[in-house]
């Protein structure tokens, strides 16, 4: 799963427009927005489907960038996005007195954008795009649904479509991809390549026109054996035949440091594509390859971060210090990468490659020689996830070699990997079960916390609330490293404040040096992501 944590720098965005809301009203309930995005300087009228009486509610954002105008008209919002906004993904909720919405995805583009006009279930009535770069908001609406999309293009002209439903918009949906040319033949057709979605790169033959074609199956299988569909099917389908970003290199970055990151994908030229990478201290930075159609998003992580260099066989192996990232290609069938690195005995290593997660095509193996090249450990899968993961210790002090390669004997372009080797450091994760929470001022507010202890954590951990509102107070509560606390802690909130609505913010701290501090998080089902942007509704009783 990819962790989208939103940075601490977005504050909160409140918009209140109209009469207040009454105070018998129910929390509203957001099920879709559509369309579930917009370009860089346009405005974009979307649809709130859910429970949302009365009307009007307020509008909270992640990117407080965004001007978002509740509409007079129930379930209407008019979002404007600045021109010299990040491309990427802004999280909206809606709130009123009783309580507020979990969080909905909005994405930000940067190519021009339509939408979709059915009927167009078949070439003869295909929608006719206007440009050879858009993206196109659509849903597979309904049972049997089949959308299709013409454009012209000229002969050698690489055509790049991505479909973008289950990974980011949260659609239940497992889509298929067909480039089918003017006499309807299948020129290509992809299904996963990004998780459950697809994505195709295809150099046209010659002018003419040809046909983008989408339908889709459900994201968890039955015994039907038909295309699929419903309200929540949504999508963003990007179709360009200019830059498209694939990945870039390194596939992380050092944490706090500058840098810059090579494109690959298609449409890029000859010459190598750089992005100057600046300074960041977040967990992740979204990348914008100049004149691209797409960002890319890549971690931050706290070592140094490298990638191969060819040759790099058993016999002449790169060279790599510990702990390191290392971001590379097994660019041919048969490839295996040698990175050569000193470890010592007594030292718990955790291994790490990250590829399939992140829309690789490579199914990775991992394994670990010692210096006279004798197998020690070899890793595949993870349970049911392809990329490998694991704890290795050193038989004795010396120089090892790590090797990855493509369970399969593939290789390519899109066969890329990140791997990771370093001391395991022992640290915590805290959750929670819920994204908002209410208080009633005749009820206080129990919020367990779950507290998940990795690589042998023993230290306590201090949980405290800050920026509650007058009036409102929350008692520091403590994770013992053992007994029941060392797993759940339950945090209570109480008070006779003032109605109040507005983010919650809850800090952990382990007490012991090096102080590690986190924040609690919402698995953002079926979003693919995690937020720590929490709620608090305080309900005041006449």
């Amino acid at each position: 799963m990819t962790r989208l944590v939103l940075p601490t720098l977005l504050s909160a965005l409140f918009l209140t427009l109209g009469p207040s809301i009454a105070a018998n009203a129910a929390a509203p309930k957001m099920d879709i927005l559509f369309p579930a995005g917009g370009s860089r300087g346009a405005t974009v009228n979307v649809t709130v489907t859910g429970a949302v009486d009365p009307w009007p509610v307020q509008v909270w954002c992640s990117r407080t960038e965004l001007q978002i105008k509740v509409l007079e008209e129930k379930g209407k919002l008019a979002i404007t996005i600045p021109a010299e906004s990040l491309p990427g993904v802004a999280w909206i909720r809606l709130h009123n007195p009783e309580g507020a919405s979990t969080l909905r995805p909005f994405v930000i583009g940067t190519l021009p954008e339509a939408e979709e006009v059915e009927p167009n279930n078949d070439l003869t009535k295909a929608q006719v795009l206007p440009s050879s770069s858009v993206v196109v908001q659509g849903k597979h609406q309904a049972a049997h649904d089949v959308d299709v999309y013409a454009i012209t293009l000229k002969a050698g002209q690489t055509i790049v479509a991505d479909l973008d439903g289950n990974r980011t918009l949260g659609a239940p949906s497992d889509g298929v991809l067909q480039l089918v040319s003017s006499q309807g033949f299948v020129l290509e057709q992809n299904d996963d390549d990004q998780g459950l979605d697809p994505r195709i790169a295809f150099t046209v033959p010659a002018d003419g026109q040809y046909y983008v074609r989408t339908f889709a199956f459900p994201a968890q299988t039955d015994s039907s054996v038909n295309f699929a569909g419903g309200p929540s099917w949504l999508y963003r389908l990007t179709i360009t035949a200019d830059r498209f970003t694939d990945f870039v290199l390194p596939l992380a970055v050092t944490r706090g440091v500058a840098g810059e990151v090579e494109a690959r994908g298609w449409n890029l030229g000859a010459e190598p594509v750089k992005t100057a990478i600046p300074a960041s201290d977040t967990d992740e930075i979204t990348v914008l390859v100049p004149q691209s159609g797409n960002v890319v998003t890549v971690p931050t992580v706290p070592f140094a971060v490298l990638v191969e260099q060819e040759p790099n066989v058993q016999a002449q192996p790169n060279v790599i210090p510990m702990p390191v990232d290392v971001s590379g290609v097994v660019s041919a069938p048969d490839d295996a990468d040698f990175f050569r690195f000193p470890a010592k005995k007594g030292q718990t290593l955790l291994v790490k490659v990250v590829a399939r997660s992140q829309g690789s095509l490579i199914d990775p193996v991992v394994a670990i020689l010692d210096a006279a090249g004798k197998q020690l450990q070899r890793v595949d899968d993870q349970g049911d996830k392809r990329d490998p993961e694991f704890n290795w210790n050193p038989p004795a002090d010396g120089d090892y070699l790590l090797t990855v390669s493509d369970l399969h004997g593939r290789g390519g372009p899109r066969f890329y990997y990140h791997a990771s080797i370093a001391p395991h450091t022992p640290d915590y994760r805290v959750t929670v079960a819920a994204d908002s929470f209410v208080l009633s001022i005749d009820k206080p507010l129990e919020i367990p916390i779950t507290v998940e202890r990795l690589s042998g954590f023993k230290g306590e951990i201090d949980v405290n609330v800050t920026g509650l509102p007058d009036g409102v107070t929350a008692a520091a509560v403590k994770s013992l490293a053992e007994g029941d606390t060392s797993k759940l802690v339950k945090l209570v909130i109480s008070g006779n404040p003032a109605a109040f609505s507005g983010p919650l913010q809850i800090i952990a701290t382990s007490i012991a040096e090096p102080k590690l501090i986190r924040k609690p998080t919402f698995k953002l089902t079926p979003y693919h992501a995690d937020t720590d942007q929490l709620w608090l509704t305080v309900i005041k009783k006449p």
